[in-house]
């Protein structure tokens, strides 16, 4: 406040020095205009008026903190995964058909003998078919061998020889002839212990069918005779066993044996 009342009382000597300066006016002697500024500003610096009050405080306000804002990074690179392709379901109401296979009714029964068996094994009922003819009965005879066996059937007067081997058969015609000697090559070698020679009519097959005695080998028994039960069907022929077996005969000369 001091120096601006200083400040206005020179600007004020000077107006009035100034006012009285126009053509006319006295002529102010060199140094008296500043004498006369001095003693002003000595005379306003006396009259002012002292103050107790402090200077005011200075607040200062503090400046807003500065951080360092990171420049962002590069983003990292979009990796744009495949989309995967849905297929919808559709819904569908038709149920799904299980095709089954429906029985053949056939219009012959299957020996009772039989069916039980056969029934265990569709497989081989499929083959077969059903049957051609009725249960039939006869007398026959069963002789087993090293690697097979043979049946004679006394209605047909037909033999089959089975071969283990491979699985086949054949059907040779009874040669022997009531009378005839049972054994038709006594020249073959000595009968190995624990084992026999073929008579009668296995024998003729034995000894004079090419193939059936290495086929088969020795006998491990005597043929017996028994009664027994056989059918024919449409792929196939069935007969039972001298111990109620089951075997068959397919079209393709195959046999199955069922216990």
């Amino acid at each position: 406040m001091r120096a601006k009342a200083l400040l206005v009382a020179v600007v004020a000597f000077i107006l009035a020095a100034l006012a009285c300066g126009p053509s006319g006016a006295p002529t102010l002697e060199p140094g008296v205009l500043e004498t006369a500024v001095a003693q002003t500003v000595q005379a306003q610096l006396t009259t002012s008026e002292p103050t107790d009050q402090p200077p005011p405080e200075v607040t200062e306000t503090p400046l807003p903190a500065i951080t360092d804002t990171p420049t962002p990074s590069s983003p990292p690179p979009v990796t744009h995964m495949p989309t995967p392709t849905v297929t919808p379901s559709i819904p569908t109401d038709t149920p799904t058909v299980v095709q089954t296979e429906t029985p053949v009714s056939c219009a012959i029964d299957t020996a009772s003998e039989f069916e039980p068996w056969l029934n265990a094994h569709p497989e081989i009922l499929l083959t077969l078919g059903c049957p051609a003819g009725e249960r039939q009965q006869t007398w026959a005879a069963e002789e087993c061998f090293q690697h097979g066996r043979m049946f004679w059937q006394q209605d047909t007067g037909m033999i089959y020889i089975l071969y283990d081997g491979t699985g086949t058969f054949q059907i040779e015609p009874d040669q022997y002839v009531e009378g005839d000697p049972e054994d038709a090559c006594p020249e073959v070698g000595d009968v190995p212990a624990g084992l026999s020679k073929p008579v009668r009519g296995f024998n003729r097959q034995w000894c004079s069918t090419a193939g059936v005695r290495d086929g088969l080998g020795w006998a491990l028994e005597e043929e017996a005779g028994y009664d027994a039960v056989w059918q024919e069907f449409d792929h196939g022929y069935v007969l039972q066993s001298r111990a109620n077996h089951v075997f068959i005969f397919h079209d393709d000369e195959t046999w199955d044996y069922i216990e």
